[in-house]
């Protein structure tokens, strides 16, 4: 976890760097909640002329966010997502799995269409960071599907780039909730997923996630 808590440390770095910039006008923090669910595009594996679909299964996710707005339309924001789906291979019908946990650690800026206070403020955001990714199942040496892709109970840490956009709609002084969907994209994880001699690892992880939020502005 070493890797994880020095990661955050760089994220929250970079926000300190943007909230530290002028803006125009007081400047606003969010902190808040985000719950949604988490649609995986899966990685394909292939061996001669067989092929097979690996990669995670679907999960609902969460975690919390802090934003400060910093100009008029732009804001910067450090964000924390949990998901569980377990890694999977499915090969000739068959489905084998290992319990896998996976911790996204992002930094975001954030474009408004419109200025800070109005009630709706349609939003796109970009940015980066770390994805760790965990293999916390027990380990089986012969399943379907071992042959192409061996599930390994690992930790790996993978770059994570993801934009998307949603809308804010401030509910009172203090409060405003937020829908969003957003494509987290990472390489494939070739710890976890280990393909043997002779296979092929192809694709790229893919999070869509449809997500909802609630904050505190102060």
């Amino acid at each position: 976890m070493r890797t994880s808590a020095s990661a955050l440390a760089l994220l929250l770095c970079a926000a300190g760097s943007t909230y530290a910039q002028r803006g125009d006008g007081p400047r606003m923090m969010e902190f808040g909640g985000l719950g949604g669910f988490s649609l995986v595009r899966g990685l394909t594996v292939e061996q001669g002329s067989t092929k097979a679909k690996t990669g995670f299964e679907n999960s609902f996710t969460g975690g919390a966010f802090l934003s400060r707005d910093s100009y008029k339309h732009v804001a910067g924001e450090v964000r924390y997502l949990f998901h569980g789906g377990a890694a999977m291979i499915e090969s000739g019908g068959q489905r084998s799995t290992l319990a896998a946990q996976q911790h996204l650690f992002t930094y975001d800026l954030v474009y408004h269409f419109t200025r800070r206070g109005r009630r709706l403020r349609p939003f796109l955001s970009a940015g980066g960071g770390g994805r760790l990714v965990v293999g916390s199942g027990a380990e089986h040496t012969s399943y379907p599907g071992s042959g192409l892709v061996a599930l390994t109970a690992t930790t790996q840490m993978l770059p994570v780039f993801g934009g998307g956009g949603g809308v804010k709609i401030r509910l009172n002084r203090q409060v405003s909730m937020r829908f969003e969907f957003r494509d987290y994209i990472s390489p494939a994880p070739r710890n976890i997923l280990a393909a043997p001699p002779g296979s092929t690892l192809h694709g790229w992880m893919h999070d869509l996630m449809p997500l909802f939020g609630i904050s505190y502005l102060f």
